[in-house]
């Protein structure tokens, strides 16, 4: 209270003008949806209840259906374009080059319309987020180039190629 009375305790408002009320809305609205996607996907308990429709459908070894996703079949491809060289750092990075140009758009038209709009912080806040998701990637393609020995001496190639004909029929 430092000198003042608790007449005189002013409690700011989280947004001083209609424009800040806004994007504090939009932000409120965005992360509801966001929250309201996790939940759907946590609840996922087989991928036959994939909410996304993976149409993909190979069988298991003992011969019943088993679907894929596509994540699944992206992997399985990932690992059969590997199967004769390992992985590198920028050969994964050129795989996301795309991805990360978009990014860097993404983050200079936020920070400029946040600073346009007066609320600099919220278009630091997601620049950060955007640095911290290429950061995640880059720290991902390290641990598959480091791990890539172990999975090359497991990885069943013959039922890797299987799985793969399998989908390309379905």
């Amino acid at each position: 209270m430092r000198g003042g009375t608790p007449d005189e305790i002013r409690i700011p408002r989280a947004a001083e003008n209609v424009e800040q009320e806004r994007l504090i809305l939009i932000g409120v609205v965005g992360l509801k949806i966001l929250s309201q996607d996790c939940e759907r996907l946590l609840a996922i308990e087989s991928p036959s209840d994939d909410p996304y429709g993976a149409k993909a459908r190979t069988t298991t070894q003992s011969g019943d259906a088993m679907p894929l996703t596509k994540l699944q079949l992206s992997a399985l491809r990932f690992y059969s374009a590997h199967r004769d060289r390992a992985p590198t750092l920028l050969g994964m990075a050129q795989r996301m080059a795309v991805n990360y140009c978009l990014r860097v758009v993404i983050a200079a038209v936020a920070a400029v319309a946040c600073e346009m709009m007066g609320v600099p912080m919220i278009g630091f806040l997601v620049v950060g987020m955007l640095i911290g998701g290429t950061l995640r990637d880059v720290g991902i393609s390290i641990r598959t180039t480091q791990i890539w020995p172990v999975l090359l001496a497991v990885l069943d190639w013959n039922r890797i190629d299987q799985l793969l004909t399998e989908a390309e029929q379905h």
